[in-house]
């Protein structure tokens, strides 16, 4: 079981980045704190965003509408563009998925981790978990639904996107 107590995640699901994992409170302040400051919004929802050591890595944490405070539903790795964020406490050199995802991977090493792809196209990979791959695990959170995409350029992953969307 994990934070929130649920079963265990299916193989093709993540379900956390350096430390916070999905729908759960507790482990985002145990890691963040309670003072955690909403960089951004977004309609709708609320988005935390935060940068690794060397600001070449970009991490937002989504927040949907009517969650409890803190209780993420969808993370996104990817290339530092312009901007700033915070810097991920711990200072993390990369970020890292809780099944050791980083930016950078190649697709023969995701799919080493995750298995075969609900959805291929050139560039990504998508992984869409419904009750009937992942009744229990799914029940446990209250959504109908996980889903995962993993964007490659030139070979080398450069988005990593997955959570339970907001519908």
């Amino acid at each position: 079981a994990y934070a929130n107590g649920s079963p265990r995640a299916p193989r093709a699901a993540d379900f956390g980045v350096d430390g916070v994992q999905l729908q759960s409170p507790r482990t985002f302040t145990s890691v963040i704190g309670n003072n955690a400051h909403t960089a951004n919004t977004r309609l709708p929802g609320v988005q935390y965003t935060f940068s690794n050591a060397d600001g070449t890595e970009l991490l937002v944490l989504y927040q949907s509408p009517g969650d409890a405070r803190f209780s993420i539903s969808e993370f996104d790795i990817q290339r530092m563009g312009k901007g700033s964020a915070s810097v991920f406490p711990g200072k993390p050199a990369h970020f890292s998925t809780t099944r050791g995802i980083q930016l950078g991977f190649s697709r023969r090493k995701l799919k080493a981790i995750l298995g075969e792809a609900t959805q291929e196209s050139d560039r990504t990979l998508y992984y869409k978990l419904g009750p009937s791959v992942a009744g229990a695990w799914l029940a446990s959170f209250n959504m109908p639904y996980y889903e995962a995409s993993y964007t490659f350029s030139d070979g080398r992953l450069v988005d990593i996107h997955f959570g339970f969307p907001t519908p």
